[in-house]
């Protein structure tokens, strides 16, 4: 069921046919070492805020968490050319950004419409992964 799922993301349309997308799929332990770095890195920023304009969210990033916990499965989509929102980006960086983005929010719909379509509940939650606060991502994507 799970290939089927993600096979629906993998055929959805993308800008330019970059398909800047790759699926990392997490049961049983693994999933639960996920989400243990995850609780660290929300611990991180309720110490050291890098988005301090954000951090009224932390009460819902860890209501996320505890759902995610309670998921059999997790599916994270790392966007593959991703950079940090840190980096300061050119004209031409942010358009190929922006579309990156466009093409990643189309791959995870085909993904919930496939579920649907197999009675299995689902939910995006909509994250952020910066390589250099998240060990999970370090060395999955080459950007």
């Amino acid at each position: 069921i799970i290939e089927k799922i993600i096979d629906a993301g993998r055929v959805a349309p993308s800008a330019k046919n970059r398909q800047p997308w790759k699926y990392l799929v997490y049961s049983g332990e693994a999933k639960v070492r996920l989400l243990s770095i995850m609780k660290k890195g929300i611990e991180m920023e309720e110490i050291n805020p890098r988005l301090p304009l954000s951090v009224n969210g932390i009460p819902d990033a860890k209501n996320t968490l505890q759902i995610m916990e309670n998921a059999p499965v997790v599916i994270v989509v790392l966007n593959t050319n991703g950079k940090s929102p840190f980096v300061q980006l050119d004209v031409d960086g942010r358009f190929s950004e922006m579309n990156d983005l466009l093409s990643i929010g189309a791959s995870i719909e085909n993904m919930l419409l496939k579920a649907e379509e197999l009675n299995i509940g689902t939910l995006w939650i909509g994250n952020s992964a910066d390589k250099s606060r998240c060990p999970f991502v370090r060395g999955r994507i080459s950007a």
